[in-house]
This record gives structure tokens, C-alpha cells and sequence, in this order.
């Protein structure tokens, strides 16, 4: 077998992965006292880290950040190393985590580390209470042999993280010695205990409670909801649509956190990749990398504000799901609403194609979601104002204006709101008038007429 070099930047680049790019570290030194002590917290740069690898100095990483979200698990062992970590691998089995840790060496045979890589990053609490759970199971399975872990003596067993920052953790490199010598380089095994560049490694997907989070977190918008129970035909593209629809949901229910918005949209994600009938998409939504790149866009690019005018007028809230009895009506109108609610629109008027619709709503195509929005109109919770154009080759399309009947109103007061606006008139201008009208209540096809026949008279 090829000697694996611990020291390589492309080992350093594979261990800051799996660590979920640890930010902060302390630096360790012997102290005036004459003892081992870290410094104060730092950043961590990449010289750093392979100096540490190299063991020309010596780091402790932050099990945790700032944030309040742990990078890993990790139980540190300084006896008995092959005994204890043989009980922590069982653990670790039990729950199906095996694919996700490495062990590392200690700086004496009896002394050693392993590590559950997880991805994305959890709370803090979450991440205690599971590494606890652990350490609890392997002491209980050493107190009747004759040789019980001493519960007293925590330095010899502890597990991160704990409270505070989470604790340090110091994995591979060196540990520093008083006498000055150099001790030995600490090397990255395998869960048989074998060297390993940890390439097998696969970060593990913890789920929890969202009670157990300090992040204040609501349940996930309707839209979410139905999306979530149905299945996904689209492609990898339509994938990366809802990811980011995801993202900006997850970003509204946690208050702007990035971090707990990755960990919410890896989650749904998840439930995605069971749901998908492409193997395109089922990659897509597994892409760790995309999901992190889509609530960062997100969070940059946040929803326009609702303008000076429209808050000016009282907030037309629109109909809940239990106001509407039909359910395939429901599901688009939900879809719509949650769209103009996100992007502070007016919902007497805006534009939105059936593709777009189809993918917020979860259909299969943009036919499917225009025939499910037919149902809606006869059921009187929405009206298209105007059909908009196809695209055609060398002409890009125009978008379906749409109008949403809101809570205490009548689809035709709806109606007759949205035709006096400003987009409904350049919709005219520009395409000639729509196909059908609203006239007390009921649905009307529209003769070819002169345009300014199509608008309403002055008030």
C-alpha cells in the first residue's frame, strides 16, 4: 500500500473540507509557567494549517462557530485508545454514521481521536447532546467489566462539543512537548486502523428537532409544505429553481442565517432526492456546493421591497388554503400568493409564466400547471388579466399577468383593480387587448375590438 503523505496541500485541502472550513483556531506554546497553553482565538489561514500538518507549530480548532453551529463530533481518548474507540465505532454503526469518521493517533499507542464529519453544520445543542449520547453509551458499556471508565476523570474520555465555543479540538500534527522534543507526528487512520487519506470519508446528514435548535425557526411556508409530498419529474435545471425557491423561504423563517438556512434547505433537499424521478435533478439536490451557493445569492439578493405606494394601501392578505375548498385550485392560487407575498407585488397584477408556476407549485410541466390554473379561475379565487405572448425564435415571451382574488373581496372587485393598473395598460399597448374579460362575475370572451374599447372609462 502507497505511504500516505499527511503533509501534502491536497490533504490539507481534504481535511479542511471535512471539517466544514473551520474558521477559528487557537495556537498552542509553553507558557512562563512552564505549561501547555493555547492563545488567543485566531483565524485560520491555510500556512497555518499545513504548518500545523508539517508540525512546525501546533493549532487547536473551534469545534463550533460563532454562529452557534458545530463543524463536527469528536471524542478525544487518552487510554485504552483500541478498546474505547472499538465502542464508539458501535455507536457510530448503530446509527449509520460509519461512512462519515476517521480516527487519528495520539501522541503515545494508548491515546487517539475519532471524528464524525458531518455536512451541512448543526446547532450547537444538537451536536452536544448526540456527542454526549455517545460518550454516555460507551462509558455505560465499560461499568461492569473490571476495568469501568472512570467518569471522575473526564481528561481521559471527553467528547466535543461542550459549551462556550464548543471546546478545541487538536487533530493530527503534533502535540507539543515541555522537554522541548519533538513528539510524533499524529497520522489519520481508517475505522480498521489503517493509514488514510480519508477519501472514503463521506460527511453524514444528522436530522433533529427544530425545538432543539436556539435558532427561532417556523414551519415551512405552504408552498413547501405541498412541495414536499409530491413527486418531481423536472430536470436539473427546474432543481436548481426550487432549490433557490427553498432558500429564500428558509432565509425568511430564520431571520436572515445563512448557516441555519443551508442546514434547513440541505434537510428539504433530502426529501427531494427521495421525490425525483430524474437522476439529473436527484444530483442536483444532493449538491452540497449549489445549495450553499443558492441561499449566499439569496441572502445577497433579498426580495425587492414592497414600493412607497403600495404601503401606502392597506396589505390585501390573500385567501388561506381552509378558505378554498377545491384543492387542485388551491394549489396553484397557494403557489401564486406565496410568490407575490415573498416579492411584495400587487396581487390585483403581476406577471408569471407557466414554467415558473409549474416549478413553485410543483407540477410536472408548464401544461399541467396552466390546466390546475383553469380549474382555479372556474372556481372564481383568480382571473388572468391578460395572456401575454409565446415565445417565438428570436422573440423572447411576455409573461401571463394574473389577478388574485384577496380575503373580503369579490373576484370582480379584484378584477376591476387590476385592469387600471399601470401594467395592465402597457400589456394592451403592447399586445393588443386580452382574450377574456370579467363582467359581473363571469368569465367573457372578447370580440375583436379597438384597444381602447378593452379599457375602463375614466373614473
Amino acid at each position: 500500500m502507497q505511504a500516505v503523505d499527511f503533509t501534502s496541500v491536497d490533504f490539507a485541502k481534504r481535511l479542511k473540507r471535512l471539517l466544514n472550513n473551520p474558521t477559528t483556531i487557537e495556537e498552542q506554546y509553553v507558557n512562563k509557567k512552564g505549561k501547555l497553553a493555547y492563545s488567543e482565538a485566531k483565524l485560520l489561514r491555510f500556512s497555518k494549517l499545513l504548518a500545523h500538518l508539517s508540525g512546525k507549530s501546533t493549532i487547536g480548532f473551534y469545534t463550533c462557530e460563532s454562529s452557534g453551529y458545530s463543524n463536527l463530533l469528536g471524542w478525544d481518548i487518552d487510554e485504552r485508545f483500541a478498546e474505547v474507540r472499538a465502542k464508539v465505532i458501535e455507536a457510530l454503526n448503530r446509527r449509520k454514521w460509519s461512512k462519515g469518521s476517521f480516527l487519528t493517533t495520539g501522541s503515545d499507542p494508548e491515546r487517539g481521536k475519532v471524528i464524525l464529519c458531518i455536512k451541512p453544520r448543526i446547532p450547537q445543542a444538537v451536536a452536544n447532546r448526540i456527542a454526549r449520547e455517545i460518550y454516555d453509551e460507551v462509558v455505560a458499556a465499560f461499568a461492569e467489566t473490571l476495568y469501568p471508565l472512570n467518569p471522575k476523570n473526564p481528561k481521559k474520555f471527553e467528547y466535543r462539543p461542550e459549551g462556550g465555543m464548543g471546546g478545541i479540538l487538536r487533530i493530527l500534527g503534533r502535540k507539543l512537548r515541555l522537554d522541548g522534543s519533538d513528539g510524533p507526528l499524529e497520522q489519520a487512520l481508517d475505522l480498521n486502523g489503517k493509514p488514510s487519506d480519508l477519501t472514503y470519508v463521506r460527511p453524514v446528514t444528522i436530522r433533529y428537532d427544530l425545538s432543539e435548535t436556539t435558532v427561532a425557526r417556523k414551519e415551512p411556508g405552504q408552498w413547501v409544505k405541498a412541495r414536499l409530498k409530491l413527486s418531481f419529474s423536472g430536470n436539473r435545471k427546474e432543481a436548481y429553481h426550487l432549490i433557490s425557491g427553498f432558500a429564500y423561504e428558509a432565509l425568511k423563517k430564520t431571520k436572515g442565517d445563512v448557516d441555519a438556512a443551508e442546514s434547513i434547505v440541505t434537510e428539504w433537499c433530502g426529501t427531494m432526492v427521495d421525490l425525483s424521478e430524474r437522476d439529473d435533478a436527484k444530483k442536483q439536490f444532493k449538491n452540497e456546493r449549489e445549495i450553499r451557493k443558492a441561499v449566499q445569492y439569496a441572502k445577497d439578493n433579498p426580495p425587492r421591497k414592497r414600493t412607497a405606494k403600495a404601503d401606502a394601501e392597506p396589505r390585501r392578505q390573500p385567501l388561506s388554503e381552509k378558505s378554498i375548498a377545491n384543492s387542485r385550485a388551491c394549489r396553484p392560487y397557494q403557489a401564486l400568493a406565496e410568490f407575490v407575498e415573498a416579492k411584495g407585488l400587487n396581487p390585483h397584477c403581476f406577471g408569471k409564466d407557466y414554467a415558473s408556476l409549474g416549478a413553485l407549485a410543483g407540477y410536472s410541466d408548464g401544461s399541467a400547471a396552466s390546466k390546475s390554473a383553469d380549474v382555479a379561475e372556474n372556481f372564481g379565487v383568480l382571473f388572468r388579466l391578460h395572456q401575454g405572448a409565446r415565445h417565438r425564435v428570436g422573440i423572447e415571451g411576455t409573461p401571463t399577468l394574473w389577478c388574485l382574488r384577496c380575503e373580503g373581496e369579490t373576484l370582480q372587485a379584484a378584477y376591476d383593480d387590476g385592469i387600471e393598473s399601470d401594467r395592465f395598460r402597457q400589456y394592451v399597448e403592447k399586445l393588443g387587448p386580452a382574450r377574456f374579460r370579467l363582467v359581473g362575475g363571469k368569465k367573457i370572451r372578447c370580440s375583436p375590438e379597438p384597444v381602447p374599447d378593452v379599457l375602463p372609462a375614466a373614473a
